[in-house]
């Protein structure tokens, strides 16, 4: 049978891979191809009997099949225990709990002088003007050079772990001078699984689906990992994305413990597609201009050195195509700018290559070969690294010496008065990163301080004494830079992933910025910051006011909601009698209308959120509603369902969830997509379907959608988000003339028919008109009471450029600005086609609302600005409804 020749095809493979220690002149290089023997390609032919191999331990040999997590980490426990060239340390865990671990492999000498190696290594970070001179001087006192391989970012890419503990064992057991020399001039980190959780994803559905033995045919069941897949963490992000953001629990431990390192040379292993050639070294452009020349000229020595190995094997691969450099959240991307070499290493196979894939007839991909190609990545890349030794620790101390003298440095100023919480997200940036802020000594007025909205100088601005600085001109000064500059300088605006996210503006933040020097500047140094606590003031008995400006304000409407508190939101700003103002949309607790434990209960939560609350001693206003009237709408509390499953995204269903589990704290049930038919929507008020992948009607039915229809008009909100809301539209509301940036009916000018064009000019016009994570502005409806608390203007990150139908009957809740771009690649015929258009709406549909949001705003769980609206749909819009407010009280 077709699945016994593949079984024997990987116990050829695994018994080459450990049983047998052979010489590279053992075998041509047609055999070493047929049995994918990795002692061949590295050629460490002698290994020490005393140290344990995997089969010892784990009873089956690396690439047989697949690996649990928990194996992985008893496996190097032992490993580390038999040879004193291994140490494993704990880092952090994962959200599901599992520990999170490094290798650290180098000769016992170096092991034993270690902390002086990375307080040496250190020296190297400071920019001082002899940096150079001090790392030569270090290079000749035979300090080691730092490598750092991560494995497994993505749970479903299968030989990354397998890998890095078959590279863990090799490095453990080999014998010989060139391993001591290896050892002597190196220390190598290895990561072997930074995303444990989805790597348990996938092996568990692996393991379950598979039968006795692997099947390779291209339509068996391996094949077809279901929804959400094991790329990603628990909450469903996407950790290669998230090194810079640090949003995720994996993703701040990791750093923590990479800053103690603070290598010369990263490498980030990954899979892609089982078709695809493998993929190592340069990127394509956009690379990001901050990372330095001198970097990316190494990556092209690195690049040579691989390739020479791969073509001494006869292997496919690829290189200088579609990765690029210009997002600096990727695993390769951020250690750049940490300042190390970074890498990126795609092997083919990824979900699809299970064990074993017939790839085109005659040729089938297993993960032993997988586990070979990546070992000969490994290996070569120590061994360059070794032989660049001193050039890489001088280029290192280069690199931040650059980024102090840098002539294009910014300054950054940033308001203190901001929310604390997320000054505190920022305070942890600078903390985990490694970069400096300041505050202001003084108050200067100066003309070279520009808007971030506008990127145009500030007229008559005073910055107040206080105000945190932060200054490119320091040795993290180019990831500063990235970060927080208004937008990037884009080189080619054909890139697979977002183009835009300045700091300042997707946080919310009040920041201006500097493109020179501002010679009045005063600064003190900004060593310890401590978030404010939270506060509940004054003693008055007639209400407590929870102001809606607050970042975490949808949380106190959460807490009021689980506290089952009797509340209204302020209609208008309110005065009240001994100064106090009320701003709209602010959450009033009538004390005497509930419980007292439960205020306390609600109080105490409050301030351990960090908010801030007053006790009101009067319910008389001096100007706007008196605090009983039904101007203020009553609090209806939201029983919120969150929609997961196909047809939703995973990603984007994920920071949904994350919003609301993690970042925000608001009471919600999780519900799959294939249960709308038979649910009790009765149970909720909420409904949130995230951003939808593939076609919504297959699964969203007209079942489903008369059942949808009929909670709606019995008073229910439905919030549909990206292709979620032009579905919701079109399908509940039924108005037609949602677009997308691919719609050539929304043209405000005719342009050729795409058949008349070229094919050049068609691949042009394709990157024209897609929008690849652009910064626009958007202007919510600050009068509108769902959008109470929300700013004037924010930062949303736009990826599909989709708009949205609005009735005259409906309300536009926020709209592009007239000059939507911030930052990012748009395209003028976008540009013109989203100026002054709805990016989110908000329609009556009998007793209950439908709110629709043009595209995804909890992107990666870092747009905090854009956020809100999407919270605010959800927490207030039951209270929008005319079946739960009182006569004259709905929102027409």
């Amino acid at each position: 049978m077709f699945h016994r020749s593949v079984r024997l095809l990987l116990v050829a493979f695994v018994f080459g891979l450990l049983v047998v220690p052979i010489t590279a002149d053992d075998h041509t290089r047609t055999d070493l191809l047929a049995t994918g023997d990795p002692y061949d390609a590295i050629r460490f032919d002698d290994r020490d009997p005393g140290v344990p191999t995997p089969r010892n331990i784990l009873g089956h040999d690396i690439g047989e099949r697949f690996t649990r997590h928990a194996e992985m980490i008893g496996y190097l426990r032992v490993l580390a225990d038999a040879s004193d060239r291994v140490h494993m340390h704990q880092y952090g865990r994962s959200v599901q709990g599992r520990p999170l671990v490094t290798l650290t492999i180098t000769s016992p000498e170096n092991h034993a002088r270690l902390p002086r190696i990375l307080e040496r290594n250190a020296e190297l970070t400071t920019g001082e003007r002899n940096a150079a001179d001090r790392a030569r001087s270090l290079a000749r006192d035979s300090q080691p050079a730092l490598v750092w391989f991560s494995f497994g970012v993505h749970g479903n890419e299968g030989s990354n772990m397998e890998t890095a503990i078959q590279l863990a064992y090799i490095l453990a057991a080999a014998r010989g001078e060139r391993i001591d020399g290896l050892l002597r001039d190196l220390v190598l980190v290895i990561d072997p699984s930074l995303n444990p959780d989805g790597q348990m994803r996938y092996v568990t559905w692996f393991q379950n689906i598979m039968g006795s033995e692997p099947n390779a045919h291209r339509w068996a069941a391996e094949r077809s990992e279901p929804w959400p897949g094991g790329r990603s963490n628990h909450y469903l992000f996407d950790l290669n994305r998230d090194w810079s953001w640090l949003v995720q629990p994996e993703s701040l431990a990791r750093l923590r413990h990479y800053r103690a390192y603070r290598p010369q040379v990263h490498v980030d292993f990954h899979e892609q597609g089982a078709d695809s050639p493998h993929f190592f070294g340069e990127g394509d452009t956009p690379y990001n201009l901050n990372i330095p020349i001198s970097t990316r000229e190494w990556l092209a020595k690195y690049t040579e050195d691989l390739s020479r190995a791969f073509d001494e094997f006869g292997l496919l691969y690829s290189t200088r195509e579609r990765f690029d450099y210009l997002y600096p959240g990727y695993g390769k991307v951020t250690p750049v700018y940490h300042g190390a070499m970074s890498v990126l290493n795609e092997q083919a196979g990824h979900s699809r290559g299970g064990l074993a894939i017939e790839v085109e007839p005659g040729y089938t991909l297993t993960l032993a070969e997988r586990i070979r190609n990546q070992l000969i990545v490994a290996i070569t890349y120590l061994e360059t690294t070794q032989r660049f030794r001193a050039e890489q620790l001088e280029r290192f101390a280069s690199f931040f010496r650059e980024a102090v003298t840098d002539e294009n440095s910014e300054i950054y100023f940033i308001a203190r008065d901001n929310d604390p919480a997320l000054l505190a997200k920022v305070w942890t940036l600078a903390e985990v990163h490694g970069f400096r802020i300041e505050t202001l000594d003084r108050p200067i007025s100066s003309g070279a301080v520009l808007s971030y909205q506008t990127g145009e100088p500030i007229d008559n601005h005073t910055l107040p004494a206080g105000t945190w600085v932060i200054r490119s001109a320091q040795p993290m000064g180019f990831f500063i830079k990235t970060l927080f500059e208004r937008e990037p300088e884009i080189e080619d605006p054909d890139t697979y992933d977002i183009t835009a996210w300045s700091l300042p503006v997707v946080f919310g933040l009040d920041a201006w910025y500097a493109k020179r020097s501002i010679p009045t500047l005063s600064t003190s140094p900004l060593a310890e910051w401590t978030r404010p606590t939270g506060s509940i003031e004054g003693d008055g008995r007639v209400a407590i006011m929870v102001p809606s400006t607050q970042y975490h304000f949808p949380h106190a409407l959460g807490l009021a909601a689980h506290h089952a508190l009797h509340s209204r939101l302020a209609g208008d700003a309110i005065e009240m009698p001994d100064g106090v103002v009320v701003p709209p949309g602010s959450l009033i607790v009538h004390t005497q209308r509930n419980d007292a434990d439960a205020v306390r209960a609600f109080e105490r939560d409050l301030v351990s959120a960090g908010l801030t609350a007053r006790r009101l001693a009067r319910g008389i206003s001096t100007t706007g509603p008196v605090l009983g009237a039904n101007a203020n709408r009553r609090f209806v509390h939201p029983r919120i369902a969150i929609v997961r499953d196909r047809p939703t995204s995973s990603l984007d269903f994920g920071a949904t969830w994350h919003l609301f589990d993690v970042e925000q704290r608001i009471d919600h049930t999780i519900v799959l997509a294939d249960q709308l038919g038979r649910l009790d929507l009765d149970q909720f008020n909420v409904l949130i379907i995230p951003n939808c992948w593939g076609s919504i009607g297959a699964v969203f039915d007209d079942r489903i959608v008369e059942r949808l229809d009929a909670w709606v008009r019995s008073g229910g909100t439905l919030v549909g988000v990206g292709s979620a809301g032009a579905w919701a539209s079109g399908r509940i509301l039924r108005i037609d003339g949602s677009s997308s940036d691919d719609d050539e009916s929304s043209d405000k000018e005719e342009r050729p028919v795409a058949s008349a064009l070229t094919f050049e000019e068609r691949r042009a016009r394709s990157v024209e008109d897609r929008i690849p994570g652009a910064l626009l502005q958007v202007r919510p409806d600050t009068t509108h009471p769902i959008m109470f608390g929300a700013p004037e203007w924010l930062g949303a990150v736009v990826r599909s450029g989709r708009t949205l139908p609005v009735r005259d009957n409906g309300f536009v809740l926020a709209r592009y600005a007239d000059q939507p771009r911030l930052a990012g690649v748009l395209s003028d015929r976008n540009a013109s086609r989203l100026a002054n258009q709805p990016a989110m709406t908000l329609h009556r549909h009998s007793g209950g609302v439908v709110i629709c949001i043009a595209d995804e705003v909890a992107t990666r769980g870092f747009t905090h600005a854009a956020q809100r609206l999407l919270l605010n749909a959800a927490t207030l819009g039951p209270s929008m409804t005319s079946r739960h407010q009182p006569l004259g009280d709905e929102i027409d």
